[in-house]
């Protein structure tokens, strides 16, 4: 047992020693934004590329880099990795929920507990107001479960700030949505969360 716990403790070390990596969506999220003054290239990365649209399938690893095996603050909480995963799991709950205030509040909740986890949030929700083929999506500006991941993402802009690359890629998908539907509800949401994150320190 004590040569298995030193063996442990090693490896934690080396593991947390190690400069963190780009993940996929990390180096997608840089292509968009070096494409960013091409409409058709961007459109492109996104048709190529799922893990960037909205989905219906569970997410397996995080968005984003996070720290491994940093323990819960608290109790109830699981390692970010895992905790980050439940996120994605809550959010997919929010479509069929029948009351999604309490939901909503348990993710902003987990987002004020652990705030290693708020950018990875901004970009699930990024990505699932994103339409099946890509930005910004054609659903139906009335379908409950579209609209609640907007409602979410404007609490999300109100409470929290997004940090640099996750805040630019929120701002291009926001600015993206109000000019594919301009008079829509979704606009109207996206005008709002931009000058929320103007505001939100």
């Amino acid at each position: 047992q004590a040569e298995a716990e030193r063996w442990g403790v090693a490896l934690r070390e080396v593991i947390a020693s190690k400069a963190p990596l780009e993940t996929p969506t990390q180096l997608l999220l840089r292509d968009i934004q070096e494409s960013c003054g091409d409409p058709e290239a961007v459109a492109l990365i996104y048709l190529r590329n799922p893990i960037l649209r909205h989905t219906s399938g569970a997410l397996y690893a995080p968005l984003l880099p996070l720290p491994y095996g940093v323990s819960a603050p608290g109790p109830g909480y699981a390692p970010l990795r895992e905790e980050a995963v439940r996120l994605f799991l809550a959010l997919q709950a929010l479509e069929g929920a029948r009351r999604p205030g309490p939901l909503m509040q348990g993710v902003l909740q987990t987002c004020r507990d652990l705030p290693a986890l708020r950018d990875e949030l901004f970009l699930q929700l990024a990505k699932q107001t994103s339409g099946p083929a890509g930005p910004p999506g054609l659903p139906a500006t009335q379908d409950p479960a579209t609209l609640r991941y907007w409602q979410l993402l404007t609490c999300m802009s109100c409470t929290f700030r997004p940090g640099g690359a996750v805040r630019g890629h929120l701002l291009g998908h926001l600015e993206r949505t109000e000019q594919a539907l301009p008079d829509s509800e979704l606009a109207e949401y996206a005008r709002f969360i931009r000058k929320a994150l103007g505001r939100t320190r």
